[in-house]
């Protein structure tokens, strides 16, 4: 009886140490997961605010209408804005350029062409004598600096007249410098006869309408 007896005793120590034991472990686990709950909490409320505040701040942007300078018809590069092409219009903040227009700028063109109902913003014009982008398809040719022309400014029409022919009709105006003269941009399959009459002095401009 007694070597039973001391085998029991064996037994339940180990029982009652191995039970502490997954009692602390499940203790523990509990704290862990306790832990990861919270943490989880935190991150969803933070996530749930963030969204609340952008959707309320959406919404303001939507409701919030400012009256902004757009075109009334297509514009071509380099056209002065005036009112025959523009008229103002109340759009939503949410879909107004950062930098749009609320009135007509003085003497500013466009820097590149613009389909109707395009909101303008100060990105897409130009003032004096400022250089404007060159149409696609087009090259840009510099003119001699003693170039005897007529006066004028970045986006103005010309034609390049040469030997009593016109060489290239509707060129751009794309710069006029003090030091490098006059850069005009014409199709690219007028740029040869253009640069090598520039080149000979025997190009002319003449202001189109």
């Amino acid at each position: 009886m007694k070597p039973l007896t001391v085998f029991l005793r064996a037994a339940h120590a180990q029982f009652t140490t191995l039970l502490n034991a997954v009692i602390r472990a499940l203790q523990v686990q509990r704290r862990a997961q306790l832990f990861a709950v919270l943490i989880v909490s935190v991150v969803i409320g933070f996530l749930v605010a963030r969204t609340v505040h952008s959707t309320h701040a959406t919404q303001r942007q939507w409701v919030s209408q400012v009256s902004v300078l757009v075109t009334s018809r297509n514009v071509s590069t380099g056209e002065l804005i005036t009112n025959a092409n523009t008229r103002h219009v109340a759009l939503p903040l949410a879909i107004q350029p950062p930098d749009a227009l609320t009135k007509i700028p003085n003497n500013a063109r466009t820097r590149i062409a613009l389909s109707s109902r395009t909101a303008l913003s100060t990105s897409m014009i130009i003032r004096d004598n400022a250089r404007i982008q060159i149409p696609s398809g087009w090259r840009g040719v510099a003119m001699p600096t003693d170039l005897v022309a007529p006066t004028v400014i970045a986006g103005d029409h010309i034609d390049v007249v040469s030997a009593d022919s016109v060489i290239a009709a509707g060129a751009l105006v794309i710069e006029v410098s003090p030091t490098n003269g006059i850069t005009i941009a014409v199709p690219a399959e007028s740029a040869a006869v253009v640069a090598t009459a520039s080149r000979n002095g025997d190009a002319s401009l003449v202001l189109a309408t």
